[in-house]
């Protein structure tokens, strides 16, 4: 196992004006273990610039049309009000779109989040 982030990047400070560090850090984290090859994501870019796609958002990989979905079900004041959800509450809704994040968020830092270097060498 490699550690993805730096150390200073790991560090969750005990105060902070952003609580949702460590959620998106585990969102994050959760999504590199469904990683896609970097040519997923230049075939969607390719359809895009030979014109084959015209929609607004076009995703890429297994989390992300979970992820579009769950923000174009809310209202913009929803969405502003979901970072005030419980951790666990989150954690729930995560888990829902299959991206399994209670782990990271359960770490007491989040120097213990990393992923497999075999993931890590395929995303380069």
């Amino acid at each position: 196992m490699k550690h993805l982030f730096s150390s200073k990047v790991n560090e969750v400070p005990a105060v902070t004006s952003y609580p949702n560090f460590k959620r998106f850090l585990s969102i994050f984290s959760a999504s590199l273990e469904n990683h896609v090859q970097p040519s997923v994501v230049g075939d969607v870019m390719n359809d895009i610039v030979s014109r084959k796609r015209s929609e607004f958002r076009n995703p890429a990989g297994p989390d992300a049309e979970g992820l579009l979905d769950w923000r174009s079900s809310s209202t913009d004041a929803d969405w502003i009000n979901s970072a005030n959800v419980t951790d666990e509450q989150w954690i729930a809704t995560m888990e829902q779109m299959g991206l399994l994040v209670r782990k990271y968020m359960e770490a007491e830092t989040m120097a213990e989040i990393s992923i497999p270097q075999q993931a890590i060498m395929e995303a380069v």
